[in-house]
Parts: C-alpha cells; sequence; structure tokens
C-alpha cells in the first residue's frame, strides 16, 4: 500500500509534468523584460553591414532585444549546442565592462563544443542523417573534426567530397557522400544540386520543372552528367592479419552525352555535357572508345579497382565550387545564416530561384560577399552574424504591449495610426516598382523564349551530328572487337612459336647433359640410354614444329596488321565525324552563353520583381491586420450600441412592468370593490323583497280579519290582532322608502365601479400589449447583442490568424526573432549539461587521459587547450549512443534539411515513461538536482532550477508553487528536486528556443 506522501509524490510529479509541458512560451517570455538596446555595441564591418541592411521600418513591428538569459541561451545553444550552465549565465549577467557580448561570442567559439556544433552541422548538411553502411563512423567525425580544427573552408570541403580518391582507402571518409547514397547517380546528381548550390531539381528529370520556370530538364541531366557513368564496384584487400577483404568502392567510369527527352515532348532529343547550376555546358575532349581510359590502374589500387578515365568530369565539377558560381557562394552563405537564424533568407533551403526570391536580397548579398571575401571559411561569418544587433531581436514586437485582445491594434490613434500613414505611403511606391518591374521581367522573360530557340535549333542540329558519332562509334566497336580477336590470336600464335621453340632449346641441352653424365661412366645405363633418346626425339618432333607455327605468327601477324589497318580507318571516321562536332560545338557555346545571359538577365528581373511582390504582399498583410482590426473596432461600436438599446428596452420594460403590476392591483382593488357593492345591492334587494313580502302577507292576513269579522260573535280579539297587524304594516311601511333609497345608493355605486373597472381593464390590455412588443424588443435586442457578439468574436479570431500572418511574415524577413525546436542533439546535450552528466563525463576522460600521459608542470595553453578538447570528444563518443537515441525519436527522417519539430507518442513516453532522463536528473552533490536539494532557501532553489534549465528567472507564481512544493518534502527534498528539474526537462519551453 503507498502512504499518502508517496501518493502526494507521484500526484506532484503528474501535475508538474502537465504544468510544464502545456506552459505558454509566449506568456513566460513575455514577463521577462528585454535588455536595453545598447547593451551590446559590436562594431565590425560584415555586422555592421547586415545591421544597416535589415530594415528598420515599422519600429513597432521589429522585435524587442531578446532578453539577456534568453540571448546568452541562444548563443550557446547556435554556437555549442546545448543551454548555458546556471555559473555561465550568473558570470554573463555580472559582467559590466564594455565588449561584454564580444567576449562571451569568443568564449563560445573557442569551446570545444563549438567545434563539435560545426561537426554536426557538417554532418548533417552532408550526408542529412544516412546511416553509416560503407564508412566507417570513427572515420567520419575523424575526418569532419580535422576540417573544422583546420578551419577548412567550405569549398575545399566540397572539393575533398567530391573530386576524393575512389580507387584505395586513402579518402574513403570523403567518398561517403557517394557512396551512403547507394552509388545512384540520380540520389547523388539531386544532393549535388540541393546541398552545394541550393537548388532540389529532381522535379526536372522527366521533364521541365512543373512549378519552377527556372529548373530545365537540361539542367538535371547536366548536372547528372556528373556521375552518371559512375558505378559500384568491388574490390579486395587485405587486412591486419592478411586477411582477403571485399569493399565496395564507387568508381569514376567514362563518359558520353547520353540522349534524353521530355516526357510530355516524346521523339525531341536532347544531349548534355557537364553543366554546373549557373553555367554553360562544357564540352569533353573527343576520345575514341579504346583512348577513354588510362593505360593501367592507379599504382595504388586495391584489387579489383578499374584503371580511372582520362578526364574526369568529377575533377570539372569542383571547379564550379568557388565564388565564380554564384549559386554556389549564395547557397552556404544562406546556410549558415539559416543555422543561427532558424531559417534562410532563401527558404526552403534548396530551392534557390527567381520564384522564391531572398525575403532580403541586399542582406544576402552582403553575405555572399563576406563569405567570398573570408575565403569561404565558416567562422568569421558565424562570429559577424552573431554580434550583430540583428542577432538579438527578439521573439516580440512593441506593438503587442498595446494590442486589445492581444491581437487589434487600435488604429484611431498612437502608434496603430502612425504604422498605417506610414504602411500606406511604402505600398504606394512598391505598386508602382512592382508594376514598372513585372514589365521589365515580361520582357526579359520573352528575350529568355528568343535566346533557348535559338539554342534549341542548334541543340537539334548537334543531336543530329551525335546519332551519326554514335553510329560510327558502333562500328568502330565492331571492328575494336574483331582487332581485339585479332590481337588475342596474334599473342596466342606468338607464345605458341616461343614455347615450340623454347621447348626445343631445353630438350636438346637436357639430351646433351644426360649425354655428358653418361660419358662419365653410366655408358651401359640403358634406362638412361633410352631417356636420351626419348629427349632427342621430342626434341625433333618440336623442331619440326617451328615452321608450321612460324606461319601461324605471320598468319595472326597479317590478321591483325589489317585489323589494325581496318581499326585506324574506322578511328579516322569516326574522328572525322566528330570533327563535324566542333564548329555545331562552338555555335552551341555561344547560343549557350547567350541563352545563359537572357536568362541571368530574366533571373535578375524576376528576382527583383519577385522581391518587390514579396515585401508588398507582406505589407498587405500587416495592411489586412490593420484592416480587421478597424473592422473589430466598428463591429464592437455596432456591439455597444445594441446592447445600449438592449439595456435602454430592458428598463423600459421593467418599468412597464411596474405600470402594469399597479394597474393589475388597481383592476383587483376595483374588481373587489364591485364585488363588495353587488353583494349590499344584492343583500338590499333581498331586504326589499322580504319587505314586500312581508307586508303583502299581513295585508291580505288583515283584509281576511275585515272579511269574518260579521261572523264570529267575538270580535274583541280579532279587533286586537287587525291592529296588531296593522302596527306591523305600518313598520313595514316606514322602512320601504329608506331600503328603496339604499337601493337606488347602491346602484348608483355599482354602476360606477363598473364604469371604473372597465376603464382600468381597458388601461391594462394596452400596457399589457405594450408589454408583449417591450418583451419581443428585448428578445429581439439579445439576439441582435448575441449575433454581434459572435462577428464581433469572428472579427477578433480573424485579426488574431492576420497578426499571426504578419508575425510570421516577419519572422521570414528578420524582424522578429523564430520559436525554434531544439534539434535531437541539442535536446540531448542540453539535458546532459543541465544533469551535471556531460561535465562529469568529461572530467572522468579528462583525469584518465591526464593518467595515461600526465600533463608537464609547464604545459603551455595550447597543450591544455589540446587536452581539453580530447577530453571533451572522448566524452561525447562514450555519449554517442543516447545521441543517436534522441536522434532516432526527434529528428524528421533522413533525407532531410533541417530538423523540423514534431512530437509524438514515442517522444512523450521516452520523456515520461522511458526512465532515462529521470535517471539522469537523480541529485548529486554538483548538478542542479543536489543543490536544489541542499539549498534551504526555496527563493534561491526556484532561481537555480529556472536559470539552470531555461535561462530565466522564475515568475512570482512560479517560485509560490514551488516554495509550496519544497517546503512539504521533508526528508524527501532530494526526490521532489528530481521531480522538479525532470518535469522542467520534459517541458515544451526547454524544447525551444528563440
Amino acid at each position: 500500500m503507498l502512504s499518502g506522501f508517496d501518493i502526494w509524490i507521484r500526484w506532484t510529479r503528474v501535475c508538474l509534468f502537465a504544468l510544464f509541458f502545456c506552459h505558454s512560451i509566449s506568456q513566460t517570455q513575455g514577463q521577462n523584460s528585454p535588455s536595453p538596446n545598447n547593451a551590446f555595441s559590436p562594431h565590425n564591418s560584415l555586422a555592421t553591414s547586415i545591421d544597416s541592411l535589415l530594415d528598420r521600418d515599422f519600429e513597432p513591428l521589429i522585435g524587442n532585444s531578446e532578453s539577456e538569459g534568453l540571448l546568452l541561451r541562444r548563443l550557446s545553444l547556435d554556437l555549442r549546442m546545448l543551454v548555458p550552465t546556471n555559473e555561465e549565465l550568473e558570470a554573463f549577467l555580472a559582467d559590466a565592462e564594455p565588449g561584454r557580448w564580444a567576449r562571451w561570442v569568443q568564449r563560445f567559439l573557442n569551446d570545444p563544443l563549438h567545434n563539435e556544433r560545426m561537426v554536426d552541422w557538417l554532418d548533417k548538411t552532408l550526408l542529412q542523417r544516412r546511416p553509416f553502411q560503407h564508412v566507417d563512423r570513427t572515420k567520419w567525425l575523424a575526418y569532419l573534426r580535422k576540417s573544422v580544427d583546420d578551419q577548412k573552408p567550405i569549398d575545399q570541403i566540397a572539393r575533398e567530397m567530391v573530386s576524393s580518391v575512389w580507387w584505395n582507402q586513402s579518402e574513403r571518409a570523403q567518398q561517403r557522400f557517394f557512396l551512403e547514397r547507394a552509388g545512384d547517380s540520380h540520389a547523388i546528381a539531386r544532393d549535388l544540386g540541393r546541398v552545394f548550390f541550393g537548388k532540389d531539381m529532381q522535379c526536372a528529370q522527366c521533364h521541365d520543372h512543373p512549378q519552377v520556370d527556372d529548373y530545365l530538364q537540361i539542367d538535371y541531366h547536366g548536372l547528372l552528367a556528373f556521375v552518371s557513368p559512375s558505378s559500384f564496384v568491388e574490390a579486395k584487400f587485405k587486412d591486419e592479419k592478411g586477411a582477403e577483404q571485399k569493399l565496395q568502392i564507387y568508381v569514376e567510369r567514362a563518359a558520353r552525352d547520353a540522349p534524353f527527352e521530355s516526357v510530355f515532348d516524346k521523339g525531341i532529343f536532347y544531349r548534355t555535357g557537364v553543366r554546373a547550376p549557373g553555367g554553360t555546358e562544357s564540352f569533353d575532349p573527343f576520345q575514341a572508345p579504346d583512348e577513354s581510359y588510362q593505360a593501367s590502374p592507379m599504382p595504388d589500387s586495391l584489387d579489383g579497382a578499374p584503371a580511372p578515365p582520362r578526364f574526369s568530369r568529377r575533377n570539372s565539377l569542383v571547379a564550379e565550387f568557388s565564388a565564380g558560381n554564384r549559386y554556389f557562394a549564395t547557397n552556404w552563405s544562406n546556410r549558415l545564416w539559416a543555422m543561427l537564424m532558424g531559417r534562410g533568407l532563401v527558404h526552403p533551403l534548396d530551392m534557390h530561384h527567381p520564384g522564391n526570391s531572398p525575403t532580403n536580397p541586399k542582406l544576402l548579398g552582403a553575405l555572399t560577399e563576406g563569405l567570398v571575401a573570408s575565403g569561404f571559411k565558416i567562422r568569421p561569418i558565424i562570429e559577424q552574424i552573431v554580434l550583430s544587433d540583428a542577432y538579438k531581436i527578439g521573439a516580440f514586437m512593441p506593438i503587442e504591449t498595446s494590442l486589445k485582445h492581444s491581437c487589434v491594434v487600435e488604429i484611431a490613434e498612437g502608434v496603430g495610426a502612425k504604422l498605417e500613414s506610414s504602411l500606406m505611403a511604402r505600398m504606394q511606391l512598391l505598386e508602382s516598382d512592382s508594376l514598372r518591374l513585372s514589365t521589365a521581367a515580361e520582357a526579359a522573360k520573352q528575350k529568355c523564349v528568343d535566346a533557348e530557340s535559338d539554342w534549341k535549333t542548334v541543340q537539334k542540329e548537334r543531336v543530329e551530328l551525335w546519332a551519326e558519332v554514335d553510329k560510327a562509334e558502333a562500328k568502330f566497336k565492331e571492328v575494336l572487337k574483331k582487332t581485339d580477336t585479332t590481337k588475342a590470336a596474334f599473342e596466342k600464335a606468338k607464345k605458341l612459336h616461343a614455347d615450340a621453340i623454347s621447348r626445343q632449346v631445353l630438350l636438346e641441352e637436357a639430351a646433351g647433359k644426360l649425354e655428358q653424365a653418361r660419358s662419365l661412366g653410366l655408358a651401359d645405363d640403358a634406362e638412361l640410354k633410352q631417356t636420351i633418346a626419348t629427349t632427342k626425339a621430342k626434341a625433333d618432333a618440336s623442331k619440326a614444329m617451328i615452321p608450321g607455327l612460324e606461319k601461324g605468327v605471320a598468319d595472326a601477324t597479317a590478321a591483325r596488321d589489317t585489323s589494325n589497318l581496318a581499326l585506324d580507318a574506322e578511328r579516322t571516321v569516326v574522328k572525322d565525324v566528330a570533327g563535324k562536332l566542333i564548329p555545331v560545338e562552338q555555335r552551341l557555346h555561344t547560343a549557350d552563353t547567350i541563352f545563359l545571359e537572357a536568362r541571368n538577365g530574366w533571373q535578375s528581373a524576376q528576382t527583383e520583381q519577385s522581391s518587390v511582390s514579396n515585401r508588398l504582399a507582406a505589407l498587405t498583410r500587416i495592411q489586412e491586420w490593420m484592416t480587421i482590426s478597424r473592422t473589430v473596432g466598428i463591429r464592437e461600436k455596432d456591439l455597444a450600441l445594441a446592447v445600449q438599446s438592449l439595456d435602454q428596452a430592458k428598463e423600459m420594460l421593467t418599468a412597464q412592468s411596474r405600470s402594469l403590476a399597479s394597474l393589475q392591483q388597481k383592476v383587483a382593488d376595483l374588481t373587489l370593490s364591485k364585488e363588495t357593492v353587488r353583494g349590499k345591492l344584492s343583500k338590499n334587494q333581498e331586504l326589499q323583497t322580504e319587505s314586500a313580502s312581508k307586508r303583502a302577507i299581513l295585508k291580505s292576513t288583515f283584509d281576511s280579519i275585515d272579511s269574518v269579522l260579521n261572523l264570529v260573535s267575538t270580535t274583541e280579539p280579532l279587533i286586537a290582532a287587525k291592529q296588531s297587524i296593522q302596527l306591523a304594516i305600518d313598520s313595514i311601511d316606514t322602512t320601504i322608502p329608506s331600503v328603496d333609497a339604499n337601493g337606488v345608493t347602491l346602484l348608483t355605486e355599482f354602476t360606477e365601479a363598473s364604469n371604473r373597472l372597465e376603464s382600468e381593464s381597458v388601461s391594462l390590455a394596452m400596457v399589457q400589449k405594450e408589454r408583449l412588443l417591450l418583451e419581443r424588443s428585448v428578445e429581439q435586442g439579445q439576439s441582435s447583442v448575441a449575433a454581434k457578439s459572435e462577428l464581433v468574436q469572428q472579427a477578433i479570431d480573424s485579426c488574431s490568424v492576420a497578426m499571426q500572418v504578419v508575425v510570421d511574415e516577419r519572422q521570414k524577413s528578420g524582424h522578429v526573432a523564430m520559436t525554434r525546436p531544439l534539434s535531437p542533439e541539442q535536446l540531448c546535450l542540453s539535458v546532459f549539461q543541465a544533469t551535471g552528466v556531460l561535465r562529469n563525463y568529461i572530467v572522468a576522460e579528462s583525469t584518465e587521459l591526464e593518467k595515461q600521459s600526465p600533463m608537464a608542470p609547464d604545459a603551455t595553453s595550447e597543450q591544455h587547450a589540446t587536452r581539453r578538447v580530447q577530453s571533451t570528444r572522448q566524452a561525447l563518443d562514450k555519449l554517442r549512443s543516447h545521441v543517436d537515441t534522441f536522434a532516432n525519436l526527434f529528428s524528421s527522417g533522413v533525407g532531410q534539411t533541417s530538423d523540423e519539430f514534431f512530437a509524438s507518442p514515442d517522444q512523450a513516453l521516452f520523456m515520461a515513461n522511458g526512465g532515462s532522463v529521470f535517471q539522469w536528473s537523480a541529485s548529486s552533490n554538483n548538478n542542479v538536482t543536489g543543490l536544489i536539494a541542499q539549498q534551504t532557501d526555496d527563493t534561491i532553489a526556484s532561481k537555480l532550477l529556472f536559470r539552470s534549465l531555461l535561462s530565466r528567472e522564475p515568475t512570482a507564481d512560479e517560485m509560490n508553487w514551488i516554495h509550496a512544493v519544497l517546503s512539504q518534502a521533508g526528508e524527501k527534498r532530494p526526490a521532489i528536486a528530481q521531480e522538479l528539474v525532470w518535469s522542467l526537462l520534459s517541458s515544451s519551453e526547454f524544447r525551444v528556443y528563440p
């Protein structure tokens, strides 16, 4: 059974994970106050150029400088591939001397982990996470590490890759670019374009690209021509133990310009030699089929490696890895910018074409010029980019502090009005430029179309001539085959003749030696005598064969010479036919040059026009945001009026309700009064009836007495009764007038009450009718308010989307920092950094190295630096399997150009239930978990936690919550500290950085 405290721990763990995984990054970052713009003031030519070329219009839409902690985190992740330590953050914050930023840039650049960062970048850029199938990982890493340590220029690395030796293992690591693509010429051609020139022309393999006008089928096959004849061959070598081993090598074959056609234009063939992006076709020197290869394999070749071709197309490709090819230079400057800023100025990185113009062409141009000026060295460009103010731009725009509903710009006053005014002025200028440039681009395109037509005409002539060359070569190959046959026959006849002569000589010499032996006392040896006779007989037989063999040699020589003459004749024919290509190829080169110039002109015009169109589109999106913001304002005013009208209707309904209640009470009172009068009147009428009835009875009785007085003898009783009855009648007669008068009065009251009741009832009916109308009005008002509220919310939602589109555009243009996911390698090493695992491994490797080879007391700083690099690399190599685990879980896959963010159940399970991350988070004396566990001040513990993992201060709510958790931990404080560290490592905030 779990104790209450254990249940609480588990509950805490779940809550921590949920809290930090779902924590809003934007809110967290927004709570950090940005550092002032003047905190860093680098003065460097390229850095200054970067800042001057970043458009400073619309200041409210340019990200504030990032907070100091997050800025250091960005720099550390970009340059070293891991988060900074708390000690580094404290030192950075405490550094108040001028030039702080430049010093920390140099500090991180000189860190051994920076070189490993560049090794990682080169590895993923060149091989894109391909598995190690043909090249040992250790050798590959050793090559990249030495290249980085030597600060090899990127053009040199590219040349070493493509022109590397393939016939032995001396440059096996460099051959990995070809080998790990399985020797697939199409895959290699595609990646030559993607990786080295920034052009993915795969979709132009079978036809011109369906979406990119600038990617032609001839361009793809021009790249393919560099590698199309190459193939895998199995070679052999002996290992250290002398055992024979087999090895796949990617050999270069002699090339021919193979025909191809578009799937949309069957029967129209093209041919091309090598053609690098942005260049014209190169024409190989023509060689007959038997002259294409060197006479023999290279002296140090592996067994089975063929002789290389006399003309290497791979070597001709490396000439394009230079400043002379603008695509090569631009591609690498764009890739370096993307590495540090999260996105290329051209994006995707491998889609450079006029329709996908740079977000800032001048800035890309400046970066490219800087790269060329540096001799294609990487480190100077990285240094200049991170020294720029553009690198320090934050992820939040100043305008965001004044937005209503977090997305609505207040247009009527302040920032919004100024922004809109500036926006309209800029858009008018761009619209004018766009119209002018569109016209120029159309003209340039037409010129390009005309030049292409002329080029196709010569290309067709060349294809037809190549068809003749192919036929002549086919015939030449037939004769060459016969010549090879006659050569083989000649060599065989020559060998048979030479063998016969040698055999005759040897047999005669043997017979002579045996005779000498016989003369030395073995004359009677019958067996020896028989052997001598047999040997002489065989010698004579061999001698007898020689004339026939001599004739065979003569016949074979004649046949060989005849074949050679025929071959020479066919060689002359082939070369004569091939010679016809020379003037055509010269004209084709001229047409190609004109076509290229026209393409360049069209590309420049289209790029400029596309750039202006893109800027205009970006401003249009800002305008749409402003327009929708205004719509929100208008709809909110409509809503306010509707609410006001509804409130008035409700007030009227309330007043009407009071009036109705009063009338209803009055009608009720009148009804009651009327009924009261009715009751009195009824009683009065009953009284009148009763009096009349009594009087009638009395009168009838009185009259009856008169009729019987004469009939009785004694009348006195009757007379007394008669008198008594008369008295009763008189009494009734006395009351009748008052009763009648009261009846008249009551009748009058009843009539008046009835009239008043009828009048008030009419009024009540009217008020009730008015109330129904008011109730309908309120219902309609409520419906109107609900509808207008929904319209307002829809406008706010649209405004939020419009704002996000603007933020995306500003991120693309470099005006707002992107929130980027950590690469799998950054995530893994950051976990190791935060938990102290990496430091412990480095210390252990350093200790072991010191045991094996102690440093001298007077060792130089360079020697200490070398030892630090060695211990760091050995530690990383021992942690490599863990890095691979992260790469398998968090990378976007083989062949991807970047580490795009995605989430998967496997990732969540690994971070939550895998155990490794939680185990690495365990407390030790020198890691953040141990320091938190030892710290008695929960405020300091909170700062340690957030600074060490997220490079920021905790918010007040976070500090209060952590205090509440730690204050109840007691002796289980180390376990709770581990939970806290693990939770932040598993959070979404830890996995990203701006």
